[in-house]
């Protein structure tokens, strides 16, 4: 296996199609409705429908949906709030963006990464602009936008969609999207309930994995000729349980709001200006005894909870412009301030950490400007390009420090302000013609140290002083790629290439102590590969592989929690009533890795042994009524991702060496359209 990701190591980029009546052509004659497969809208972006399901398993959260795309991955830690990572980039090395607002978890420990709050049914597309190919939101190695329409046409009256799912190992998802709508006005309701039990792998090993969690979001706007108003509130809550650390969490709960006004000035040139203000507010319980068994030992003779809490306050506004045909300008401004806390208890039956105040340990405030300029040169050339500059403040506010479980003592840095201001940008040029797309770019990224970098877990740096001044990394990077296509295929290959200065580098250099925070040289290069080929009008064929390399250049070593090649190939026959489909995914052995080193998220433990696994899919319409039935990891074989966590030692489970993908599951979803 390793012999064909190789080969296929250089190129990247799964199931685009070229913009225009072309793609259409090979798409029209059957329709995808499991999906397995992925097309790109444009260069370096993929724009995908969450409410169509995806294979493996309907997604119960953004992280789950995430891993179903080319290039994407999964740090499992259980059932659910695991973190996604792009091209072996993780944690705000990837930019998650939710509904245009800021969106960032409290826990030190990764319980609730923002994908974590993310229910995909409850938004209308996922796009995904890969690498710093975009200056409109935070300098990043990606950008991934969780989006709902408000542009859309309003159809009079009431209409929507609600579906139930199914599945093994206890798993139900309900989800309702419906919508009122008369001339001007309209509201929306948007609501999902899931939940699960705990999963076991191939060998019937129990997994600690179950979760608990409900979404509602309520919208009500105005729309006028050049002017929209909106207003969406939304609230989330949940518990999930961990297979990878001594505590499960007991409570997700969100709370957010949004105000949007859209509207076409009085300008001699077509325009559009956006200006939204949001708030989200996130509350974070995890404990040791609510979710599992505890038993009191000589160290610890009662459980242990926490509860950190983050408000986020975020706005931003966009003006756009096309002062004449072929040119577009985009200039905007955005900015945020979250505040982060925390309160605990070491003996919650006798000083529950609910009799505590909150504790403020960390502020961050970030201001931009940025602007953009989409330029058409000539017939088929056109020229994109962007810059922006962020500035950075953040203040210490940690009075006591815990280096370790049991240890506490005075922080020395407390109330320091560090400021730092960050320039990023792009230039990239794209060849469009029918049934042929070329690009190539070059983009810089500045990335500012986040919240578990300076001041999570108390880590240090390799001076053994704070990591609050561990410098600000930057990505250099060039993209580039090719798409086309004939009557019945298409074929897309991407590259990409990059150096990242000043690379933020966790380590675990002695045991139960915190993380050291470095700065390193690092060098990035890889991709995806991908293709569609539909033989006959009822067969479609699709393929992809993706490949990422990291070298820590500094230490002349491998960069960690980078995912091996992987390679899918899928197939989806339309059988009369019914479409049927199949998919087998294969993943290499991983050998390059640096043990004990990592991100925020997680660190490497080792190799990680090869593995393949087969689903299959069969669907099937009415008027307005679909089912959709699938059976995942069909063989039942027991395989853990390289990037999964180590297991954890909880009582009633063994303790594994890292945590494993579910075993076989069954699943079912009807959806009914109104």
């Amino acid at each position: 296996m390793n012999k064909v990701f190789v080969a296929g190591g250089l190129v990247c980029s799964a199931f685009y199609s070229v913009a225009g009546s072309a793609a259409e052509t090979v798409s029209k004659d059957l329709e995808t409705v499991v999906v397995t497969g992925i097309v790109m809208s444009e260069a370096s972006t993929l724009n995908v429908d969450p409410k169509r399901l995806r294979q493996p398993a309907p997604a119960h959260d953004g992280g789950e949906y995430l891993k179903q795309l080319p290039g994407f991955s999964l740090i499992r830690k259980g059932g659910s709030g695991g973190d996604p990572t792009f091209r072996g980039m993780a944690g705000s090395r990837l930019s998650i963006v939710n509904d245009d607002g800021m969106l960032l978890g409290g826990c030190s420990s990764r319980m609730d990464p923002p994908t974590a709050y993310i229910t995909p049914q409850n938004y209308d597309r996922v796009i995904v602009v890969k690498g710093p190919q975009s200056v409109q939101y935070l300098p990043s190695a990606a950008t991934v936008r969780f989006e709902r329409d408000h542009t859309e046409a309003l159809d009079p009256g009431l209409h929507g969609v609600a579906g139930v799912s199914l599945g093994s190992f206890g798993k139900q998802e309900m989800n309702l999207d419906a919508q009122y709508a008369s001339t001007d006005y309209y509201a929306r309701f948007r609501g999902s309930q899931g939940s699960a039990d705990n999963y076991r792998d191939g060998d019937g090993n129990l997994i600690n994995s179950h979760y608990d969690r409900q979404s509602f979001n309520t919208e009500v706007g105005y729309r006028g000729e050049t002017n929209q108003l909106i207003m969406s509130v939304t609230q989330s809550m949940g518990e999930a349980a961990y297979a990878d650390r001594g505590m499960d969490g007991v409570r997700f709960d969100r709370r957010q709001w949004q105000l949007r006004w859209m509207s076409e000035l009085p300008l001699a040139m077509q325009n559009s200006l956006d200006v939204s203000i949001q708030q989200a507010d996130i509350d974070h319980v995890m404990d040791n005894y609510s979710l599992r068994s505890f038993v009191p030992n000589a160290m610890r003779p009662e459980p242990a909870a926490m509860n950190p809490t983050r408000e986020t306050t975020s706005a931003r506004a966009v003006l756009s412009l096309e002062p004449s045909q072929g040119m577009a300008w985009r200039i905007g401004v955005d900015g945020s301030e979250n505040q982060h806390a925390n309160r605990m208890s070491m003996k919650q039956y006798s000083m529950p950490y609910e009799s505590k105040p909150l504790l403020d340990d960390g502020r961050f405030e970030q201001r931009a400007a940025f602007v953009e300029m989409d330029w058409q040169i000539g017939e088929r050339w056109w020229w994109f390009n962007g810059v922006r500059q962020d500035a950075w403040t953040v203040e210490d506010q940690r009075k006591m420090l815990m280096p370790s479980p049991m240890q506490m003592m005075p922080n020395p840095g407390v109330g320091e302000i560090r400021e730092d201001d960050l320039n990023s940008g792009f230039s990239r040029v794209e060849y469009r013609a029918s049934d042929l797309q070329v690009y190539l770019g070059y983009g810089r990224a500045s990335r500012f140290p986040d919240y578990w970098e300076l001041l999570g877990k108390a880590r240090t740096t390799p001076m053994g002083t704070s990591s609050f001044y561990a410098e600000s990394e930057t990505l250099s990077q060039w993209d580039a790629g090719v798409m086309t296509q004939g009557d019945s295929w298409q074929v897309s290959l991407s590259a990409y290439t990059g150096r990242v200065d000043d690379f933020l580098l966790l380590s675990a250099e002695q045991p139960m102590q915190p993380e050291v925070v470095s700065n390193i040289e690092a060098r990035l290069w890889g991709g995806e590969l991908g293709g569609e080929w539909r033989p006959f009008e009822k067969l479609a064929l699709r393929g992809s592989v993706s490949v990422s390399r990291g070298s820590n250049v500094t230490d002349q070593s491998y960069l960690p929690q980078v995912a091996p090649n992987e390679m899918r190939l899928s197939a989806e026959y339309q059988m009369q009533q019914w479409t049927l489909g199949g998919m087998w995914r294969g993943v290499a052995a991983q050998e390059r890795f640096a043990l004990n080193q990592g991100n925020i998220v997680a660190l490497d433990k080792g190799p990680s042994a090869g593995f393949s696994t087969v689903s299959i899919n069969a669907s099937r319409k009415w008027q307005q009524l679909s089912l959709d039935i699938g059976v995942d990891n069909l063989f039942d074989k027991t395989y853990q991702e390289f990037l999964s966590t180590s297991g954890a030692t909880i009582v009633g489970f063994d303790t594994l060496p890292r945590v494993p993908e579910p075993g076989r599951s069954v699943w079912a979803n009807v959806r009914y359209t109104f």
